[in-house]
C-alpha cells in the first residue's frame, strides 16, 4: 500500500488535525482507508525545524498505519532534505520508520540546497518540488503519474482535506 499523510495546524486552540490515507497504486482516484488523529500541546514552528513540530502529530498514525497495513511508500507535505547536510521532515520521518520505508516528499515551493526536482502536472505553471529517501527521479515519475488533472494529484488533495476535517474545518471539492 502507499499511504500519504498530513497535518494541519489550529495554533489558536493548540491543536492538529492528522490524515493519513492508504490506496492501492500510484494511478489511484480514491483511497483504501483514511486515519485520522488529533495532536495538543504544539511545539513553536521555528523555521528550518519544522520537524520538532511536525514529527510528533505525524508519527502516532504513521505506526498505527504501518501496524495494520504493508505500506511500501509513504508521500509527506515537504522535503526530505534541506541540503546535503541537513535532514528535512522527510530524513526525520525514515530514521523514526527505522529506515524501512521509503519517503517521498512533496513541497509546493522549492528550496534550493533541497535537491528536490520540479514537476508541473496538469496545466499548471507552478511546479511540485519532489524530494525522496531513495531514487528521486523515480519518485518524481511516481508523482506525476498520480491520478488528476490539476497541480496536485488527486489523494494528496483529499489527505489535506482530510486533515483539515479534523480540526473541523470544511473539507474542500474538487
Amino acid at each position: 500500500m502507499l499511504l500519504a499523510i498530513d497535518v494541519q495546524y489550529d495554533d489558536t486552540n493548540d491543536r492538529a488535525g492528522i490524515a493519513a490515507v492508504l490506496f492501492d497504486n500510484w494511478q489511484s482516484s480514491s483511497f483504501e482507508q483514511c486515519l485520522t488523529n488529533t495532536h495538543t500541546e504544539l511545539e513553536p514552528y521555528e523555521p528550518g525545524f519544522f520537524y520538532r513540530r511536525e514529527l510528533p502529530c505525524l508519527m502516532p498514525v504513521l505506526k498505527r498505519a504501518c501496524q495494520r497495513h504493508s505500506v511500501d511508500t509513504i508521500i509527506i507535505d515537504g522535503f526530505v532534505d534541506l541540503g546535503s547536510d541537513k535532514p528535512g521532515l522527510g530524513r526525520y520521518v525514515f530514521a523514526a520508520l527505522d529506515e524501512a520505508i521509503p519517503i517521498i516528499g512533496v513541497a509546493k515551493n522549492p528550496f534550493t540546497e533541497s535537491g528536490a526536482l520540479p514537476v508541473t502536472r496538469g496545466n499548471s505553471n507552478k511546479s511540485l518540488w519532489i524530494s525522496s529517501t531513495h531514487d528521486v527521479q523515480l519518485a518524481a515519475q511516481r508523482v506525476s503519474s498520480m491520478h488528476g488533472q490539476y497541480r496536485f494529484p488527486t489523494l494528496l488533495k483529499e489527505v489535506d482535506s482530510q486533515a483539515r476535517a479534523v480540526l473541523g474545518s470544511p473539507v474542500a471539492t474538487a
